[in-house]
């Protein structure tokens, strides 16, 4: 799966245009009332952006939007504004179609405006954080304070979503201080070092790679 590159601006702010589209049926009845009924609420939603470009930016853009997004055909993961905040979503160019305009030319060059609409599936909840265990069959999250805990090895048994990632929800630390811990692990050798429980809360809206007896993680994401 792609990622909108950490080395190009994201979306302006300004001019965002987010519309959400849950799936609902209407229908008029005889007697003159509506009855609507929802279906699903999978739905991509839709959004519109702006995208401003220096003459480099522009070019590494459009490289990144022929290359590696196959002319806008394929999904990719890009933060998007929502009630949580900003947090990783997975989004694809409508119909591949991109507006570009020269917006004006300074001391340093062209700027150029992109614009286009996108599909947009629901992302990460604000209380989610996405882990990519590199290659691991399962994951565990193991969850800790000094001389005592209430889960027993390998811990809690995360799930992975339709998009392959394990999702390790904040409320699995209530009841904990705050200085409590997490070890990730697969039940078969393979365990990170112990994350402080704030650490945990940081990383919430983001996809994340966690790495064996490392306590080093990497963020599959633009932002830092």
């Amino acid at each position: 799966m792609q990622f909108y590159p950490s080395y190009l601006p994201p979306p302006q702010q300004r001019g965002f245009n987010y519309k959400i589209k849950p799936n609902i049926i209407r229908t008029q009845m005889a007697d003159g009332h509506v009855r609507q009924r929802l279906v699903n609420t999978g739905t991509p939603h839709e959004l519109s952006v702006t995208f401003i470009f220096s003459d480099e930016e522009y070019r590494k853009f459009m490289a990144w939007y022929r290359k590696d997004i196959n002319y806008g055909q394929d999904w990719f993961y890009m933060p998007v504004l929502n009630e949580y905040g900003s947090t990783d979503s997975l989004c694809r160019i409508q119909n591949g179609e991109l507006s570009a305009s020269l917006n004006c030319v300074n001391n340093n060059g062209p700027l150029w405006s992109v614009q286009c609409r996108l599909d947009v599936e629901p992302g990460i909840g604000g209380d989610e954080v996405w882990i990519d265990p590199e290659g691991w069959d399962e994951l565990y999250a193991y969850i800790w304070v000094a001389y005592y805990t209430n889960y027993e090895w390998p811990g809690i048994k995360l799930k992975k979503n339709r998009f392959g990632y394990y999702v390790f929800n904040l409320n699995l630390l209530k009841g904990y201080p705050y200085d409590g811990y997490v070890e990730f692990n697969d039940n078969n050798g393979n365990s990170t070092w112990s994350f402080y429980s704030y650490e945990i809360d940081d990383w919430c809206g983001r996809i994340i790679k966690v790495k064996p007896d490392s306590e080093e993680v990497e963020y599959l994401s633009w932002f830092n």
